[in-house]
């Protein structure tokens, strides 16, 4: 009946709701708050899972990474905590929406105090007068 359904959007598939033998079942059809709430849940993971890896990128990259910026304590802690993290990803495939927020705020109340202190670190004085920008740029010399 519907087996060979063709239209220009799905050419070959049958119409939502119409499973491949013909026989429509209601139930086929993706209700939408059912949808937007999976949506939501996997955005949340989503959000905690690429914090977790751009926390540890940012903590290993050696060019513009934090970990020369702060102590080997706080390094352990923050790498303890993205790994935490990461674990109770991998056991909590399933979690609702409010429980990946709860994990990314705890991580961020680990990593946020760290990451700002590194920030506001001053960097050698080697690298504030070299080619990158620092007091003896172009822009200060006048050539440009």
């Amino acid at each position: 009946m519907y087996r060979n359904f063709v239209s220009s959007a799905n050419v070959g598939y049958p119409p939502a709701g119409i499973v491949s033998d013909g026989v429509y079942e209601p139930d086929a059809l993706p209700l939408p708050e059912e949808d937007s709430h999976t949506k939501e849940r996997f955005a949340a993971r989503n959000a905690l899972e690429g914090y977790c890896y751009n926390l540890k990128h940012t903590l290993e990259d050696e060019e513009e990474g934090i970990s020369d910026k702060i102590s080997e304590e706080e390094k352990e802690s923050l790498e303890q905590a993205i790994g935490k993290a990461l674990a109770w990803l991998d056991d909590n495939q399933e979690a609702e929406k409010g429980d990946y927020d709860i994990k990314q705020k705890e991580l961020e109340s680990v990593a946020n105090p760290i990451v700002q202190q590194a920030s506001q670190t001053v960097p050698p004085e080697d690298e504030l007068s070299g080619e990158g920008g620092g007091r003896n740029s172009y822009a200060d010399r006048g050539d440009y």
